[in-house]
C-alpha cells in the first residue's frame, strides 16, 4: 500500500489505467519541473494499493537541455510541487513522505527558491508562506527524523543571506583570478 511506500519519485515504474486517472481527476500539474511527484503521490493515494515493476517501463521525454533551477518559473514549479505533496501528505497522515519532501526542499531546492525571491519573484515568497502553513509538526514528530519544521527565512533574512553569498562569490572569483593555475 502507499502508506508503506510513501515515495514520490519513479512514476515510470508504474503503468496507469487512463480511465482510473480521468475518473479521479489525476493529471500532471502544469509546472515546468517537479510535476511528476505530485502526479504520482495523488495517483498512489487514490489507488491505495499498487504493484511496482523493478525497472522503468517507459520514458515520457528525452531532452538535451540543462534544467536551470535558478530560473523563476522552474523554482516556482518546484515550490508548487513541494506544496502539493506537503498538503496531500498532511491530509493522508503520511509522515515519512511529509518529512522526506520537507528535507528534500531544504537540501536540494531552498537556495534556488531564496535566489528567485531575492531577485524579485514575489509570487514565490507567497508560495513559501503556504509551504510553511502546510507543514504538520505532529507528522514530523511521528516520523522522528526531525522534530520540528526547519526555519524558513523571511524576505529580510533572504536578502541578507543573498547579499552575503554575493560577497563570498565575488571573493571566490577574485581568488580564482589571482591563482591562474586553478583549473575548473
Amino acid at each position: 500500500s502507499y502508506c508503506d511506500y510513501q515515495y514520490p519519485y519513479g512514476y515510470t515504474r508504474f503503468v496507469f489505467d487512463t480511465k482510473f486517472l480521468r475518473e479521479n481527476d489525476i493529471y500532471f500539474p502544469p509546472y515546468p519541473r517537479f510535476q511528476d511527484p505530485p502526479f504520482l503521490v495523488k495517483a498512489m493515494i487514490k489507488a491505495k494499493q499498487f504493484y511496482a515493476i523493478k525497472k522503468n517501463v517507459y520514458v515520457l521525454s528525452i531532452f538535451d537541455k540543462l534544467v536551470r533551477f535558478d530560473k523563476w518559473e522552474v523554482a516556482e514549479g518546484a515550490a508548487r510541487g513541494i506544496l502539493d505533496i506537503l498538503k496531500m501528505s498532511r491530509e493522508e497522515k503520511l509522515e515519512r513522505l511529509h518529512t522526506d519532501i520537507l528535507m528534500e526542499m531544504h537540501t536540494r531546492y531552498i537556495n534556488y527558491l531564496y535566489k528567485a525571491i531575492y531577485t524579485g519573484n514575489s509570487a514565490l515568497l507567497a508560495i513559501l508562506d503556504d509551504i510553511v502553513d502546510a507543514i504538520d509538526e505532529e507528522l514530523l514528530k511521528k516520523d522522528g527524523r526531525i522534530t520540528s519544521a526547519p526555519h524558513i527565512l523571511n524576505k529580510k533574512e533572504i536578502d541578507l543571506l543573498m547579499q552575503k553569498m554575493g560577497k563570498i562569490e565575488a571573493e571566490l572569483w577574485e581568488n580564482i583570478k589571482k591563482y591562474s593555475y586553478i583549473i575548473i
